[in-house]
């Protein structure tokens, strides 16, 4: 009797360990399935999206834009053991970082991710390694690079943090949906986008303007090279120009993309549209004559030449020697209304658009009569962008078709828009003919 109630008590005793046990064991995974769906939202959330972009390359294959693997850094707020130790660390080896605003967001340790700095540099991720702080921890994201650093800065464009085109021809890949999301490194499988431009030009290209503004003491320059033939840009400068590695820097209005961003009165260039309207038209030959000994006279300006002939120049002769009593006389006959239609013709009084944006719009004078006609058929009361007007221009010299310009490679020499005959053939030869004199 008294072994089998010893037998009975072990027994009980058994029971109420194991359904400890197991009451212990359900609890566990009860709280376990709670917890996981806590935690993974509140690291998962804050993580922002990265994009992979296609390369960019020259029209000749040589690279321009890349994604590259980057390391940035983040920090657990809830693993973080001294906010104040950290962030004076972090700001010490990061002096754009707000201090402040840093120590305030590793103290709160209900959050569990802060992005701290994106896309840094292997010597960087080292330094912030070397400083041992818990809680602070690294994640690889694809960064843009910039093999040639600032040629042809305004034509590729930036991106933002998050490897979001924001202008230029990065843009236009975003644009065109060639990115896409990824949550690691992995680069993009989309073949490159092939630029128009030749680096070998443009570096020539930027390289004169260097001198130029050192020759004559300019604030910037611009310059631009297109085929005539297609459109294509092949050389596009402007300076001071902007490190697309950099973005902020397309903010500063002195770095203003005047090839396509801003308006101009030309100049003495106009003369060449002004001559090719009177050519066209039938009003006059290169022969054609013209007395320009006496200015003329447009309400109360009076319009000379710079280096007056004091004979009759012919319309070839107008052209070479830049008279601008000339080119006045030859629009008059032509007449403002005219005048006003054959620029249109040529696109130089609508806005325009290339894949890299909007180009700035004409300035077109409100009153279009005598005295405008005068002065634009010089360069002056009509303002376009560099890079519609040498649209126009490349019309003159190929035989008189539609040019659009264009900062993708035009495979095959295929033309960028629809082929339009905007002049006679007869006369783009004429031009040709007076821009070799």
């Amino acid at each position: 009797m008294n072994s089998k109630s010893q037998l009975r008590r072990s027994l009980g005793v058994l029971a109420a360990v194991v359904g400890g046990f197991g009451l212990i064991g359900a609890q566990l995974i009860r709280l376990g399935l709670q917890a996981r769906p806590e935690v993974r939202t509140a690291i998962a959330e804050p993580i922002g999206r990265s994009f992979s972009r296609p390369d960019i390359v020259d029209r000749n294959g040589r690279l321009l834009a890349t994604d590259i693997e980057a390391h940035s850094l983040y920090a657990d707020p809830a693993l973080i053991q001294d906010a104040d130790e950290a962030a004076e660390k972090l700001a010490e080896l990061f002096p754009d970082l707000d201090a402040i605003e840093l120590r305030r967001q590793l103290s709160d340790a209900a959050r569990r991710f802060v992005w701290i700095k994106r896309g840094l540099s292997p010597g960087r991720a080292r330094l912030v390694h070397e400083l041992g702080l818990p809680g602070i921890g690294f994640r690889k994201e694809l960064r843009r690079v910039y093999p040639l650093g600032r040629l042809a800065g305004h034509m590729i464009g930036s991106v933002n943090v998050d490897n979001k085109g924001l202008s230029g021809l990065e843009r236009a890949i975003d644009d065109a949906g060639d990115v896409e999301a990824v949550s690691g490194p992995g680069r993009s499988a989309k073949p490159a986008w092939q630029a128009s431009i030749d680096t070998g030009v443009q570096h020539a290209v930027e390289d004169e303007l260097v001198a130029a503004i050192t020759r004559y003491g300019a604030s910037a320059a611009a310059g631009i090279v297109m085929d005539a033939t297609t459109g294509e840009i092949v050389a596009s400068a402007s300076l001071p120009g902007v490190d697309p590695g950099r973005a902020v820097e397309a903010n500063d209005p002195a770095r203003l993309d005047r090839i396509q961003g801003g308006s101009y009165e030309l100049g003495s260039i106009f003369k060449a549209l002004t001559i090719a309207q009177s050519l066209d038209s039938g009003l006059a030959t290169i022969d054609t004559a013209f007395d320009v000994r006496e200015p003329l006279r447009a309400g109360p300006f009076t319009i000379k030449d710079l280096h007056p002939q004091g004979r009759p120049l012919t319309v070839r002769e107008i052209f070479l020697h830049s008279s601008n009593v000339g080119a006045g006389m030859i629009a008059l006959g032509a007449g403002a209304e005219r005048q006003k239609d054959f620029l249109a013709k040529l696109g130089l009084t609508q806005p325009l658009r290339l894949e890299t944006g909007p180009v700035a719009q004409p300035q077109i004078p409100q009153r279009w009569d005598r005295t405008e006609a005068i002065t634009i058929s010089y360069g002056h009361g009509l303002a376009v962008a560099p890079v519609q007007f040498a649209a126009a221009m490349a019309t003159l010299v190929n035989g008189g078709t539609k040019v659009t310009p264009s900062f993708r490679a035009q495979i095959g020499g295929r033309r960028n828009g629809e082929m339009l005959q905007l002049l006679s053939p007869t006369t783009s030869a004429r031009m040709r003919e007076l821009m070799r004199l």
